[in-house]
């Protein structure tokens, strides 16, 4: 049995006031909870809220949740959204790695508001490979 990590970065970008970045590890099979930080001040439901998802080779984007529901994907019973608009992951693969772009859309028809919120999944680590960078980080 092979474990592999997965680093997980999220960028914001947009007019957010200085740049913010967060960095994670999650392991292979585990749940992750990619947050959403652009959501509409004093909205207290997704329903303005969409994810897309574009894989590590840049294929076209795939929309995972549009306003708010999850649509029909190969990976969509493993999704969900929670009350904050966040996107969960279930049981994380290779298959997921790229970028997530949260979305906010208002009004009828729906015109983006603010900036998107992009959250990339980066590449697959070996727990060995990981352990060994480690280990050379330590020692010298």
């Amino acid at each position: 049995f092979r474990q592999v990590l997965f680093f997980l970065s999220v960028i914001f970008s947009g007019d957010l006031s200085g740049d913010l970045s967060l960095s994670f590890t999650v392991r292979d099979g585990d749940k992750v909870t990619l947050p959403c930080e652009n959501m509409i001040k004093n909205h207290h439901s997704c329903d303005t809220t969409t994810w897309l998802f574009t894989d590590s080779r840049g294929k076209a984007a795939v929309e995972l949740v549009n306003l708010g529901q999850i649509k029909e994907t190969v990976k969509s019973d493993r999704l969900s959204v929670t009350a904050e608009c966040s996107l969960v992951i279930k049981k994380v693969t290779a298959e997921d790695v790229g970028r997530y772009t949260c979305r906010q859309f208002r009004g009828n028809p729906g015109k983006q508001q603010g900036p998107d919120a992009v959250v990339y999944l980066s590449d697959v680590i070996s727990e060995y490979l990981h352990h060994n960078m480690l280990e050379f980080k330590l020692c010298c």
